[in-house]
């Protein structure tokens, strides 16, 4: 949804002031949010389908956030889940991360489900080998939250004078930060 709305109130656009931009993208979102059916959602709008999203129920603060991301719930989400993917050299593709099952699967089309007790997933081929499992990548706090956590756990960061494209990435992370000083 990020790239949709920065496609459609970012690109090639022309603000006079920060008020404007932000009466801009509250539009965007609201039509996004209230007006845009998605395949995924059964082709309901986001907050058709989700009403309550509507209000938050606490304040939003980066620094909270590791602590109300429950890993279990994220497991138990994915146990829901059944995946299909062909071996390419012994391996499969799941999101960003290749998991590798070994030459007897080559060729094959596994079928994957995820076990929350063993954080796997459990790779079945169509063939008579065995189930695979292979311990599940990417499903760490840190992996989740993506830098910000890393951010976090600093007891303080000196930012770079944003010259680069990396060092204003950087920066625009710690602004969500409160408390934060340059």
């Amino acid at each position: 949804m990020h790239q949709t709305m920065s496609n459609q109130a970012l690109l090639g656009q022309r603000w006079q002031s920060s008020e404007q931009l932000w009466r801009g993208l509250d539009t965007c979102r609201a039509r996004l949010n209230e007006g845009m059916p998605m395949p995924v959602l059964q082709q309901q709008a986001p907050l058709q389908a989700f009403p309550q999203a509507s209000c938050s129920r606490r304040p939003y603060r980066p620094e909270w956030e590791d602590q109300f991301l429950d890993l279990e719930r994220v497991y138990q989400y994915l146990a829901q889940g059944r995946w299909f993917r062909p071996t390419h050299q012994g391996g499969i593709q799941l999101g960003t991360y290749t998991y590798h099952l070994g030459v007897a699967y080559e060729k094959q089309t596994m079928e994957i489900i995820f076990d929350p007790q063993q954080v796997a997933f459990v790779c079945q081929s169509q063939g008579t080998q065995p189930p695979i499992t292979v311990a599940a990548q990417g499903l760490t706090k840190a992996d989740l939250m993506g830098d910000l956590a890393l951010l976090l756990q600093l007891p303080a960061y000196q930012l770079a004078l944003p010259f680069s494209g990396e060092a204003q990435r950087q920066l625009a992370l710690v602004e969500c930060l409160t408390g934060t000083t340059l």
